[in-house]
């Protein structure tokens, strides 16, 4: 599967969303255009970003796979609820 990371410009990919689609789909690839994406993954913030805002409607009308979902992690693992 190819992931597509929606995330504010202003902020870095947070390194835990990153860990936690390997730990789920260890074949997974992250790209950068989200033409190429199968999957759209959602980093905390992007309610507040317009950009994102226009990135997930855009992913919404070409039928893309759109999950929120609130990544978090312990000692352990990167969980997924």
């Amino acid at each position: 599967m190819h992931y597509y990371i929606i995330r504010p410009k202003r902020r870095k990919i947070n390194r835990n969303i990153i860990r936690g689609i390997f730990e789920m789909d260890e074949n997974a690839v992250i790209v950068e255009d989200m033409s190429e994406a199968d999957i759209c993954v959602l980093q905390d913030g992007w309610t507040r970003s317009r950009t994102c805002v226009k990135e997930y409607r855009q992913a919404e009308k070409v039928h893309i796979c759109v999950h929120e979902s609130y990544l978090y992690t312990d000692r352990w693992a990167a969980h997924v609820s």
